[in-house]
């Protein structure tokens, strides 16, 4: 039996993203593994347009061949699953592109097709990629797209490039790499692991009295030090031990929904740096937030990454759950930002009070 694969993908507001990558099919084509994070392999993929904009980039795996020729229950939740942001990105149009090697997709193209249709959507384009070869399914026979493919030209791959990486967008080779930025490092866990116990004010006695909450999340956001540490093992510990505290945890988010986009990257580096030197009991909070802080750079693929490492330590961490149901469902970084602009920082620090 297949399972039907995750939704990854980006977010992203207008005042992010070049308007490169929408100025031809060329463009489109060399701008897709900076729009993703990573180059992507046997993919479907759907960008989401409003007014001309892009407002989201989906990704799903393609379906084996063997079920996608043979429909059933199996296509049905794939394109479920692929349909999910319909609901909450307000789009008007949207490309539909297919990377792979097979040549067998044009049936599945033209039911992605038919469903945008069916929704009142525009189908502005649906191209097949291979490598830096694309074709376009909507194409006449023998007059746009050669039986070989159209090769990406060289100075439009560079421009694209360019553009991205003055937004310090890096894409990763492959999908597997964004895995390896959240691996337990065993080292890194281990002199994490030795440092609390060193410190006082982190027992669990003193974890008892309310004032280690702001000792705690003055270090977890870099604004203070408990101590002279070159290698940042003390914020480190204090940011695994300190999240798996609703309050603690819940602050740090609404600083971080206030933080330039600058701070916010340098800032979800670190959460999955203590990601990778959590012990598996506190990963999840940590693996939360981190996914919270990608997400609100607009990075879907590192956030869902994330939410599929915090589910995997905690099935039922309700946090984690909601942002990867807003994640699956296209849902705008800005609405979680707007949400944390209507509480105020003491609401968030000392609820019920």
């Amino acid at each position: 039996m297949t399972s039907t694969p995750p939704a990854t993908g980006h977010a992203f507001g207008t005042h992010s993203l070049p308007d490169v990558c929408l100025r031809s099919p060329d463009s489109l084509v060399a701008s897709l593994p900076y729009l993703l994070g990573f180059a992507p392999e046997e993919s479907m993929i759907v960008l989401w347009l409003r007014q001309g904009r892009l407002v989201l980039t989906e990704r799903l795996d393609l379906l084996p061949a063997a079920v996608d020729d043979s429909g059933g229950s199996h296509l049905g939740e794939w394109l479920t699953t692929l349909w999910a942001p319909h609901a909450t990105t307000q789009a008007d149009e949207v490309v539909i592109v297919a990377v792979s090697e097979r040549t067998d997709l044009a049936g599945l193209v033209a039911t992605t097709e038919e469903l945008a249709r069916h929704h009142g959507l525009e189908v502005r384009d649906a191209l097949r990629v291979d490598g830096s070869r694309w074709w376009s399914f909507l194409c006449t026979p023998g007059t746009c797209c050669p039986a070989d493919g159209r090769l990406v030209p060289v100075e439009v791959a560079g421009r694209v490039a360019a553009e991205f990486t003055v937004l310090g967008n890096a894409p990763l080779p492959q999908r597997a790499s964004l895995d390896l930025e959240l691996a337990r490092d065993r080292a890194l866990a281990a002199k994490v692991r030795a440092y609390a116990p060193t410190q006082d004010w982190l027992s669990a006695k003193s974890r008892r009295q309310d004032p280690w909450r702001d000792r705690a999340i003055g270090v977890i956001l870099g604004r203070s030090r408990p101590r002279t540490s070159p290698t940042g093992i003390d914020r480190l510990a204090v940011t695994e031990l300190g999240l798996t505290d609703v309050r603690v945890r819940d602050t740090v988010l609404w600083e971080m929904a206030r933080m330039s986009p600058t701070a916010v990257r340098a800032f979800a580096e670190h959460l999955r740096c203590a990601v990778r030197g959590a012990r598996p009991s506190r990963v999840a909070p940590v693996a939360t937030c981190a996914a919270a802080g990608s997400w609100l750079m607009g990075d879907g693929a590192r956030a869902a990454t994330a939410v599929t490492v915090a589910l995997g330590a905690r099935p039922d961490y309700s946090l984690a759950l909601l942002i990867d149901s807003a994640l699956r469902s296209g849902v705008s970084p800005a609405v979680w930002r707007e949400c944390m602009q209507t509480l105020t920082r003491e609401e968030v620090r000392l609820p019920g009070r």
